[in-house]
């Protein structure tokens, strides 16, 4: 059986490799696209975010920021206050900076294992900037529709924390203290961390681009793979408006990788991440059609 199936599978590669070379055109035009996408919009807009996260996490920020808002994060989502930092960066980073703040935060020892599971069902969400000057301004026409948009985002993921918080801990573990690092030893490991975490991003972005090229007439298959190329497709109508909510809040195929590409190495499991992202994406889209009538 197993025999059968990497026969089948090293065939498909194969006929993979010869439809990219008949459509060798197609496929440096896509390739080039993408380059164009990591260089101008992800490099700016990631990178950064990828920085600063572990900077701050070595810096002891999470911890910080936990002993302020460990009342609500616990009374709200059963995590440590050290979530807040995930949550909030996740919100301003894009994909997939939540996910790889989730797995900084339980390799350092400021969540656990169950609690980083958790928090990765909520924390890796789309960023302001990507809803506001891409679906907003570039497919809608109008910053003000990727302003709300983002907002149903923020509830969707929010309503997913709550309903994946189960059960209070009777008795929650204290983990470990970790010695701050100096300045030039964070910054230099942050800087190093996120060029790796950057180019990981961009592998999977030029992979999926080249792969979803023939699904350009398709935006429901463009948008599962892809997310930027699946809501740049879509109509400026009603259910466009919630098929993008939709696409924001699953993220696609290729973000997932890119998040696993994250939870993995960490040996946390992705069962809620991709649960959580589902679940977002159908409360994303569902709000978002009920709002569209008032917009369009």
């Amino acid at each position: 059986m197993k025999y059968r199936r990497n026969l089948l599978l090293s065939l498909s590669l194969l006929g993979l490799a010869v439809f990219w070379i008949v459509r060798s055109s197609d496929v440096h035009a896509a390739t080039e696209a993408a380059l164009r996408l990591c260089v101008y919009s992800l490099l700016p807009a990631l990178f950064p975010f990828f920085v600063l996260t572990s900077f701050l996490i070595s810096l002891g920020f999470p911890a910080a920021l936990g002993r302020l808002l460990r009342g609500p994060m616990e009374r709200l989502f059963h995590l440590g206050g050290s979530g807040a930092s995930a949550l909030l960066l996740g919100f301003l980073g894009g994909y997939p900076t939540g996910a790889r703040t989730v797995s900084e935060l339980y390799t350092a020892g400021e969540l656990s294992k169950e609690e980083a599971e958790r928090a990765l069902s909520f924390a890796n969400n789309c960023s302001p900037a990507f809803f506001v000057s891409f679906v907003g301004s570039e497919v809608f026409h109008a910053p003000r529709l990727g302003l709300l948009l983002w907002l149903i985002h923020v509830l969707s993921a929010l309503s997913v924390g709550l309903l994946f918080r189960g059960k209070a801990p009777a008795r929650r573990c204290v983990l470990p203290r970790r010695e701050v690092e100096s300045l030039s030893a964070a910054l230099i490991r942050a800087v190093a961390s996120a060029l790796s975490a950057y180019l990981t991003v961009c592998s999977f972005v030029l992979l999926f681009s080249v792969l979803s090229f023939p699904l350009a007439e398709h935006p429901l298959l463009l948008g599962f793979f892809e997310l930027s190329r699946g809501v740049a497709a879509l109509p400026t109508t009603r259910l466009g408006f919630a098929l993008a909510g939709f696409f924001c809040g699953f993220g696609g195929l290729a973000v997932q990788l890119q998040s696993l590409a994250f939870i993995l190495p960490a040996g946390l499991s992705p069962k809620k991440h991709i649960a959580g992202k589902l679940l977002q994406g159908l409360l994303a889209g569902l709000l978002s059609f009920f709002a569209a009538p008032l917009l369009f």
